[in-house]
């Protein structure tokens, strides 16, 4: 949770220009931080899983779009191999689906802009005028 929240930071940050700041909970009841009127405070909780999904064709993800759960899943390797480095799901639905392109495309395409911001310049070397 503590890195979505990180990733949340430089998204708000770098893309948004908000100033954000991140806190780990157990801290955070011991400060007494200043919140301005306006201010907003989102919580992020990794206590447990949750299951979203009531019956197996009613879930608030949207119609489920794979199941390699017999092929590949995802609590044994290589899927734990996958889910750790690419968010390797073995049940995906349409809303995580959405929300993963959206995320390449935010993330990926801020990395991108960030490297012709650092290229450098090239200049083209003007001709000698003749004499």
């Amino acid at each position: 949770a503590l890195h979505a929240a990180m990733v949340g930071e430089y998204l708000f940050e770098n893309l948004a220009k908000v100033p954000t700041e991140i806190e780990y909970a157990s801290e955070f009841r011991y400060r007494n931080p200043i919140v301005e009127e306006g201010t907003v405070v989102a919580a992020i909780s990794q206590s447990g899983q949750v299951d979203l999904c009531f019956a197996s064709q009613s879930c608030i993800l949207g119609p489920q779009l794979w199941d390699t759960s017999r092929i590949m899943p995802d609590k044994q390797f290589p899927g734990v191999l996958f889910k750790v480095l690419l968010g390797y799901r073995d049940h995906l639905y349409l809303l995580q689906a959405v929300a993963y392109i959206a995320f390449l495309l935010g993330v990926g395409g801020s990395y991108f802009r960030s490297l012709g911001a650092i290229a450098p310049q090239t200049t083209a070397n003007p001709k000698s005028a003749p004499s």
